[in-house]
């Protein structure tokens, strides 16, 4: 618990016949577990939740810690976001760090892109004619059903959200203020949720939720019910 950055990746998959949220009660006990052995954490830590359910174990976390809720954070969709990016640019030909696009939501089946806030170039990635004939909602559909097709072939995942682990340490290690969309508590919510927060040495320092009002009607509508499904859960625990 003396360490400046605590990447916690710890929890076990879900058996047949179990329901998800005998998973979700069972990870969380062991993060409870870890989080107790750890004590006491040091107060200048953060803390980085890899384990899945994200969103519901990064909560669980915050609860736990004894930490400010800056410094407990969850890995979120930094990867899934990534991952769409890439696609959208190569069937654009740019380079992935020229696409501008967040997904957001619970870091799981109800994620969504923000396709109203992405940009390319300063041009917004909806009226790129290269877009033209290119199907959104299949391209992230593709993104999101990633990690089922990785852990079917071998098992697990490993590369890829090391990757994005890397990416999330060197913005906290190297103050880099860089925005990304990390699972944090949603204001005056009781749950987690990826939104694009700006990360840097004390870890999220500021959560840039006003994006919200920016969605159109239906990411409005899907960002709501991640909420309601979150709070849900989380009542459960």
């Amino acid at each position: 618990g003396q360490a400046d950055i605590i990447v916690i990746t710890a929890g076990r998959g879900q058996r047949e016949g179990e329901t998800r949220l005998d998973l979700l009660k069972a990870n969380s006990a062991i993060m409870r577990s870890i989080i107790a052995g750890m004590q006491p954490i040091k107060p200048s830590a953060k803390i980085i939740v890899v384990s899945n359910p994200c969103d519901a174990l990064t909560f669980v976390a915050q609860e736990s810690a004894g930490l400010p809720l800056g410094q407990v954070f969850g890995s979120g969709t930094v990867l899934d976001s990534r991952r769409l990016c890439t696609a959208l640019a190569h069937r654009i030909g740019v380079s992935p760090t020229s696409v501008n696009l967040f997904v957001l939501g619970e870091h799981g089946d109800s994620q969504f892109p923000a396709m109203s806030l992405a940009t390319v170039g300063g041009v917004p990635l909806q009226q790129c004619q290269q877009m033209e004939g290119i199907d959104f909602a299949d391209e992230a559909k593709k993104s999101a059903s990633k990690a089922y097709s990785i852990i079917k072939k071998k098992g697990y995942t490993s590369f890829g959200v090391a990757q994005a682990i890397v990416v999330i340490i060197q913005a906290v290690v190297g103050d880099e203020q860089q925005v990304l969309p990390v699972s944090v508590r949603v204001p005056d919510k009781n749950c987690c949720l990826s939104l694009p927060c700006v990360v840097g040495i004390n870890g999220v320092e500021r959560a840039l939720d006003h994006v919200v009002e920016h969605f159109s009607p239906e990411e409005k509508a899907k960002y709501d019910s991640s909420i309601q499904t979150m709070e849900e859960v989380v009542q459960q625990l």
